[in-house]
């Protein structure tokens, strides 16, 4: 059994099979058979029940349909909702508003996600900056072990540390570190003294700045990227195609 949606009897979108991936998709409570004439839906069924008549636009059906299966994958996670405020250090937790904690760890995968504020004091930013070796993958096998790992948290919002975090998060919006940091992904802005990203897409503000991949700006007194694209300015700026004071840039292979 597959969960599909049909746009003029051919199948556009299949989830995984159900008996393979029995914790991901509960397709018995899920599955959704959408039939679309042109651009308008005319039926919906679940279960292979017609339950509604859906004179919507495909874009509006399509819309539905991403939150039905969203809804799945949550349920089946066990996934517990908090508002206005909880602590990031439950895990499968979402939370809307503010979520604190203490400190986060590299080790922990807790799966949880802020959304709103996250707090963090004190945070490990202290320890952070003492590292003995750079966090940060040097090599693309090394970067491929990275990819693997699960993602403990994801903050859609601003992320607030007293001294710094270190875990493999992603965060998308604005991370702000009082010393150092050590993040998995970020994706918008981030802000700290000293700062190991592994991926960063958007602007990187700090002292000492190092990413392996790096879509962007970098902006500090060194810089350094594995993989860029972008632009580096800073007393001294490194990529992977060549070591230059002040402006340093890449856009190609």
């Amino acid at each position: 059994m597959k969960c599909s949606l049909l746009l003029r009897s051919t199948t556009i979108f299949t989830t995984k099979k159900c008996n393979q991936e029995p914790d991901l998709w509960n397709c018995n409570l899920y599955k959704a058979t959408v039939m679309i004439t042109q651009n308008t839906a005319t039926s919906l069924f679940i279960n292979s029940k017609k339950v509604v008549f859906i004179p919507a636009t495909r874009s509006c059906l399509l819309l539905l349909l991403c939150i039905c299966f969203m809804s799945g994958t949550v349920a089946a996670q066990k996934k517990k909702f908090y508002f206005p405020g909880w602590t990031y250090h439950k895990r499968n937790a979402v939370i809307l508003g503010v979520s604190g904690g203490l400190w986060s760890s590299m080790d922990s995968a807790r799966k949880t996600t802020s959304i709103g504020l996250k707090l963090e004091a004190p945070g490990v930013g202290l320890l952070a900056a003492f590292v003995p070796s750079s966090p940060v993958s040097e090599t693309d096998s090394a970067f491929q072990v990275f990819k693997k790992k699960v993602v403990s948290e994801k903050v859609y919002g601003l992320s607030v540390s007293l001294t710094g975090t270190a875990c493999n998060c992603t965060v998308n919006g604005v991370s702000v570190g009082g010393i150092a940091q050590i993040q998995g992904r970020v994706n918008g802005i981030s802000f700290s003294p000293i700062s190991f990203t592994e991926v960063h897409n958007g602007i990187q503000l700090s002292i000492f700045s190092q990413t392996y991949k790096m879509n962007g700006i970098q902006i500090g007194f060194m810089n350094k990227s594995s993989r860029t694209r972008g632009i580096q300015l800073g007393l001294w700026n490194r990529n992977e195609k060549r070591s230059l004071p002040i402006l340093n840039w890449n856009f190609s292979d």
